[in-house]
């Protein structure tokens, strides 16, 4: 049998934007990356309430020390501030907002209309 290949139409694999979606689908989803900061956070803090800095606030002059938030009172109070202080940050209205705007027109294919008339405009020039 004789079978022509066409190197011309066989798709590339390598290249600069398949490499960074390649690293970007090996990065866990949002949420777990903010709990494995949440955790190490939360580690470290154990880790350094056990050393003494000798820092002192310049304002209050108070001695600066290091909390460890695995105590039972600090995990009561994380648990129970964690909607006022939600609730409370402006920032996270508006990034709430924003991705729920972002997701519905991702999902009725606004994005992908808009970036491929984008794209096909640029190639005109």
């Amino acid at each position: 049998m004789n079978q022509t290949t066409n190197n011309s139409s066989s798709i590339r694999t390598g290249g600069f934007l398949n490499t960074i979606e390649r690293i970007g689908n090996k990065i866990p989803d949002v949420t777990t990356l903010f709990f494995y900061a949440l955790i190490s956070c939360f580690i470290t803090s154990l880790l350094l309430s056990f050393v003494n800095f000798n820092y002192i606030n310049p304002v209050t002059q108070d001695k600066l020390i290091i909390v460890n938030m695995l105590a039972p009172e600090h995990i009561v109070t994380f648990f129970t501030k964690m909607v006022p202080n939600f609730v409370t940050f402006p920032p996270l209205g508006i990034t709430i907002v924003a991705t729920l705007g972002i997701g519905i027109a991702e999902s009725s294919g606004y994005i992908h209309v808009l970036l491929k008339n984008y794209w096909l405009s640029l190639l005109k020039i």
